[in-house]
Formats: C-alpha cells, sequence, structure tokens
C-alpha cells in the first residue's frame, strides 16, 4: 500500500488539506499556484477526492472479482476488472 497522507483530504482556498492535524495545524497535501486559476481550484477538488476515489475503486474491483469468477465469459467484466486493478496498482505506486 502506498505511503500517501491519510485522508479524509477537502479543497480550500489555498490548496488541498488533510484534515489529520500536526503541531502546525493542518496538514497540506498540495497547494494552488494561482488560486483564482478555475482550473487549479478544479484539480484541487480533484486531488481532495483522491483518497475516496481509490477506496472506491478497491471495493469496486473486490466487487468485479466476485462477478468474474461468476460470470468468466463476460469479456466486459473481465477488461474492467483488469482496468481497476491497474488504476490502483497506479494510485498506490506498484507494479
Amino acid at each position: 500500500m502506498s505511503k500517501h497522507t491519510p485522508g479524509p483530504w477537502r479543497a480550500s482556498e489555498l490548496g488541498v488539506l488533510s484534515d489529520k492535524l500536526t503541531s502546525y495545524g493542518n496538514w497540506y497535501v498540495c497547494s494552488l499556484i494561482d488560486p483564482d486559476n478555475e482550473e487549479h481550484k478544479a484539480n484541487a477538488r480533484l486531488i481532495a477526492a483522491a483518497p475516496e476515489l481509490l477506496d472506491v475503486a478497491r471495493e469496486a474491483a473486490e466487487w468485479l472479482d466476485l462477478l468474474k469468477q461468476n460470470y468468466p465469459d463476460m469479456a466486459g467484466l473481465v477488461r474492467a476488472c483488469r482496468q481497476a486493478r491497474d488504476l490502483i496498482a497506479r494510485i498506490e505506486g506498484t507494479p
């Protein structure tokens, strides 16, 4: 498993904060280069959702594995399962 800052994360005006408190307050996961740039704000919202997206991808992959065992001839299901597992590996930084 990757060693990322534990979630939940939330987008703020200056970047993405972890709700994990340190002795200095909340921990910034990343900061915005330009807080007035709409694309940067959208990126911050996407980054803030990353821990939850990973959890959802893991759960979906588990369900897809179960379905694949019961319906091995479903090519689309097999492809979706492989894609979910590949995405999880990329997120976690594992081969």
